[in-house]
């Protein structure tokens, strides 16, 4: 192993230990996820130039559809979730609670929230 390829390594390393003691600890499932992806792609891949004469480009174009198609199944038979949870989430959007933290869905003019937090003032004038 060459020292260039040691140090290389060496600094992924401490990168990746260094994320996960940070805030930014969740980027690392992205990463994980990634390579679970590239894992089942490249393994759809085989199958298909073990199942088929297919090679090169032709492989991996039918491997990636055969890769993406169990998410396609998924959602197309899925129900959307006005279905799922009916007159109960209608009633929800109907009503919206306006709760500490959480933007109210719509906003009227005339209220004190819209007229001390949304409309926005110059800092430098006087009150």
């Amino acid at each position: 192993m060459s020292i260039l390829l040691s140090v290389v390594l060496a600094v992924s390393l401490f990168g990746v230990v260094a994320l996960a003691f940070s805030n930014y600890r969740y980027l690392l499932g992205y990463f994980a996820l990634g390579f679970l992806c590239c894992f089942w792609l490249e393994s759809m891949h085989q199958l298909v130039v073990f199942a088929t004469s297919l090679t090169g480009i032709h492989s991996y174009m039918l491997a990636s559809v055969l890769a993406i198609l169990p998410f396609i199944a998924r959602f197309a038979l899925e129900k959307p979730i006005f279905y799922r949870f009916g007159k109960k989430m209608l009633k929800h959007h109907a009503k919206p609670t306006r709760m500490a933290g959480a933007r109210p869905y719509n906003l009227e003019r005339d209220t004190s929230f819209y007229q001390h937090f949304v409309r926005h003032t110059p800092m430098n004038e006087p009150k």
